[in-house]
């Protein structure tokens, strides 16, 4: 990397992330997802299928994007994975969302 961005890199790394989260969240079905998650407090894949009537694979595609940007949290129970919300990381994102949707109403 040249020297003379070397400053750039934690900024940089900080719009990845924000970048991510932001990503994961302008799904309406990872949305769905999240708002399964924290009305049961934590889920598995197959409790969101069900409560959603999609298929597995597309349940689990959809939770490796919200794990990627780090707002579940997941917990190993012999085979299965358990899925619960990082409550700080979704607070984050909504705060700096919150600002942005005062200037298109």
């Amino acid at each position: 990397m040249n020297k003379h961005y070397a400053h750039l890199l934690p900024a940089h790394e900080k719009l990845r992330a924000s970048l991510a989260v932001m990503r994961a969240l302008s799904h309406p079905l990872r949305l769905d997802i999240l708002q399964v998650i924290d009305k049961n407090k934590e889920v598995n894949v197959g409790d969101i299928f069900k409560a959603l009537k999609i298929e597995q694979a597309l349940a689990s595609q959809q939770l490796r994007i919200l794990r990627q940007a780090d707002l579940v949290i997941t917990r190993r129970a012999q085979k299965f994975i358990f899925y619960r919300l990082n409550y700080p990381k979704v607070a984050a994102a909504a705060s700096h969302v919150a600002p942005l949707s005062d200037m298109v109403q």
